[in-house]
């Protein structure tokens, strides 16, 4: 794919947001694969609309990624370079909430330990390449079942985590195949 050079830390252009494409981070690569964080939110939005206990396979805010979000920010031909994958749901390291079962997913957010992992890989600190000047959901559950994790505007890692029904930035991952060509 045009614009990724198979490192770490690459900024590459996919989908489009109002016209305007979207700019997108390498945080991984592996097996010809690229896993993708968008570089500024898209949107602000509930975990869940409804609030009340949820774990990533059934909120609200996955079915949006997963379906309109995908639908309508990307081309077929985009689309068809998204690999769906086996997410893995574990619980929250520090308060052991538990994160639900895995779900296959094109698009995704981070979990906690993904968030610290990644960005530590960066070649500058990564509390400045995890902000975003603004909060943003990931897909970890907070102290309680009815919260979500999320990360603060300077890049810290909340793990107690805001209630689900409350309006937070979304930064989707995607992995993305690295064997198909990019006309673009």
């Amino acid at each position: 794919m045009a614009g990724i050079e198979n490192k770490v830390g690459d900024v590459v252009y996919f989908g489009t947001d109002n016209g305007q494409r979207i700019e997108w981070k390498v945080i991984s690569i592996r097996d010809r694969m690229a896993l993708i964080i968008s570089s500024n939110c898209i949107g602000i939005k509930p975990y869940h609309e409804i609030g009340g206990d949820i774990t990533w396979a059934d909120c609200t805010l996955r079915k949006w990624l997963n379906n309109e979000f995908i639908d309508e920010y990307f081309t077929p031909e985009e689309q068809a370079k998204i690999l769906p994958r086996k997410i893995y749901n574990g619980k929250n390291p520090h308060y052991n909430t538990p994160g639900g079962i895995p779900t296959t997913d094109k698009a995704f957010l981070l979990s906690i330990k993904e968030a610290k992992k990644l960005f530590a890989g960066y070649p500058v600190a990564e509390l400045p390449l995890r902000a975003n000047n603004s909060w943003w959901w990931l897909r970890s559950p907070g102290a309680y079942p009815y919260g979500a994790a999320f990360v603060y505007d300077d890049g810290f890692v909340d793990e107690r985590g805001r209630r689900v029904d409350e309006l937070v930035g979304v930064r989707p991952a995607l992995w993305l195949d690295l064997n198909s060509s990019d006309e673009n």
